[in-house]
């Protein structure tokens, strides 16, 4: 989302998969229409499959246990200012993370 900015830097940052998913709807809204503040539930898996023997089992705990989740740094590292605010939990699944609810006005 912000290649021209790392045109000839040192070094770049590569965000997570789940601060990837934010951006990504995040600017495909604003293509269409503006975006005055964000609010992210992220479901992601738990741990992952090789790892059965972490929690949490039969639950969905935050994670990280506090909003917002490090998320909203990450996405305004990439997008700039924007009132954003992640809520992230871990469930006991291994089989895919999924980003939804995202409000735009």
């Amino acid at each position: 989302m912000n290649y021209d900015k790392a045109i000839g830097a040192k070094s770049v940052r590569i965000v997570s998969c789940n601060t990837t998913g934010l951006v990504r709807i995040i600017r495909a809204i604003s293509n269409h229409h503006r975006v005055e503040r964000v609010r992210a539930y992220i479901v992601r898996r738990a741990t992952d499959p090789k790892e059965i023997d972490r929690g949490p089992i039969n639950a969905i705990v935050l994670d990280p246990p506090k909003i917002p989740s490090h998320h909203a740094d990450d996405v305004r590292s990439v997008l700039g200012d924007i009132d954003i605010v992640p809520m992230v939990v871990a469930a006991s699944t291994t089989y895919a993370c999924a980003h939804d609810n995202y409000e735009a006005s």
